[in-house]
Formats: structure tokens, sequence, C-alpha cells
């Protein structure tokens, strides 16, 4: 099953899927408009998808600014949550953000958006803030999370 799950960087190709994903997963969807230009802004913006039988199910992006990434979307399609795929996403997400040189990633998530919580969590995120209102149309909060990389050190001095 691992060989048809497979996470690469975003393209203008995985456009139309994006969208129908972003539009079943949010309120307040990103306009097609705002997406296309994030996906041809290969400076700041980074955008990953996950393909299950090359079928893109889910993405994630964020900006990467010196050595800290801010996530500004995540979702997975509606039909494939709750099976992992939004963690193997993160965690190839998050690895293809460190190796480019990031130290510390930040996001915001709606406060009771359990899942999300939980596996943002589990990757190693921690609150550290509290955006009152973020989310006008849903009337919640946002808490705002970060994950410091830990530098490699070698515990074993030489002899």
């Amino acid at each position: 099953m691992d060989e048809m799950i497979k996470t690469r960087q975003a393209s203008l190709e995985d456009l139309d899927r994006i969208m129908e994903i972003e539009e079943t997963s949010f309120r307040s969807p990103w306009p097609r408009r705002n997406m296309e230009l994030e996906l041809k802004n290969r400076v700041l913006a980074h955008y990953h998808v996950l393909s299950l039988y090359d079928l893109v199910i889910a993405y994630a992006g964020g900006y990467i600014l010196d050595d800290q990434v801010h996530i500004s979307n995540v979702a997975v399609d509606i039909d494939y949550r709750n099976n992992g795929y939004g963690r193997r996403l993160m965690e190839a997400f998050l690895e293809a953000c460190h190796k480019k040189g990031v130290q510390e990633a930040t996001l915001e998530v709606r406060e009771d958006n359990l899942p999300a919580l939980a596996l943002y969590e589990s990757l190693g995120f921690v609150q550290k803030g509290l955006r009152k209102n973020y989310y006008q149309d849903l009337k919640k909060d946002a808490l705002i999370l970060w994950k410091t990389w830990e530098e490699e050190r070698d515990d074993h001095p030489s002899l």
C-alpha cells in the first residue's frame, strides 16, 4: 500500500484538485486565483500534496521566511480523513521544510478542531498563544501552535 501513497511538491496541475478539497473543507475557502498565485510563488510559498493511486487527496502549504515556516493551509479530502493521510502529509511537509533550513514551524488551528489539535501535538507542536475571534465566520478563536527542531548535538565528547 505504501508504494501507492506519495508526497511531492505541488504544481499548477494540482490546482483543480486542491480547490475541490479546499472548497469542501472550509466554510470560507481561498479564492482559486489566490491559490494559483500561491502555487506559482516558489520563492516564499511551499506546497506539498499527498496522492493515493495518483489522486491528490490532501495538501499542505506555507511560507518559508528565513528559518521559519508559517503553515497556512492543511486539508485532507473529506472521503479520506481519519486514515493517517494527514499525518503522512505533515511529516513529509515538515521534513521538506526542515531540509530547507527551517528550525521552527507555526500555524493557527481552530480551538475546537480536536482531530487537528491531536495531530499537531503528536508532531511536536505546542500552544504558544491565542488569536481571539480569528475565525470570524464561526466566531471561534485560533490557538497559535509552534514546533521547534532541536539542533543536532553530539552528546559524546571526542576523546
